[in-house]
């Protein structure tokens, strides 16, 4: 089971193990927006990854907004096929692009 506390750690994990150079940004950036909901958050991963940009739901925190936005961004992840059902990355040849 995937929490929103792992999520985040998980992001991290799965942008580490990109294919990069030395002049390659391998974590993601997070960037946070008020909405009138509360506040979102907006996440940004490499270029090799195979999805690009995530924005979570509005939360009352940003600790939070990070959190669901990482979730949601492991979701979409999964559900493309490069992170397996043990929430693994896949091999690079099965990524979606």
């Amino acid at each position: 089971i995937l929490t929103t506390s792992y999520s985040v750690s998980l992001l991290h994990q799965f942008c580490s193990k990109l294919k990069g150079d030395q002049f390659f940004h391998s974590s993601p950036s997070f960037l946070f927006f008020p909405v009138e909901d509360g506040i979102q958050c907006e996440i940004s991963l490499p270029v090799n990854a195979p999805i690009r940009n995530v924005v979570g739901r509005p939360c009352s925190s940003s600790v939070m907004a990070k959190k669901v936005a990482c979730l949601e961004a492991c979701r979409i992840l999964h559900s493309a096929g490069a992170l397996n059902d043990y929430l693994l990355p896949c091999k690079e040849d099965n990524r979606v692009d």
